[in-house]
């Protein structure tokens, strides 16, 4: 198994870090993450969530540290807020190209 598929097994993953370790070079740092805790329910407005559980990264998560050695552009979105594109072509399932 190479890293791209070690990490794309990985249920959750958190960005850590981004930023430009030198000029034009792309440094990102991403953690696993995974579900802890005994399950709850959660209330949003007037809407109650069952069973959910808090997803947190710890010292026995798994780190990655990627390296963009040059770059044009990059593009940071915010999942929580995002539609899925049906049009998007990639392949990876958190690890995505």
């Amino acid at each position: 198994m190479n890293l791209i598929e070690q990490i794309d097994r990985h249920p959750y993953l958190y960005l850590r870090e981004i930023n430009e370790a030198e000029v034009s070079v792309l440094r990102i740092v991403i953690e696993e993450a995974k579900a802890s805790g005994e399950a709850g329910d959660i209330e949003i407005g007037d809407v109650r969530i069952a069973d959910t559980r808090p997803i947190v990264s710890d010292q026995n998560c798994h780190e990655y540290e990627v390296i963009f050695p040059s770059y044009i552009a990059y593009s940071v979105l915010n999942e929580s807020y995002t539609i899925e594109s049906m049009s998007e072509e990639f392949s990876g399932r958190t690890f995505r190209t």
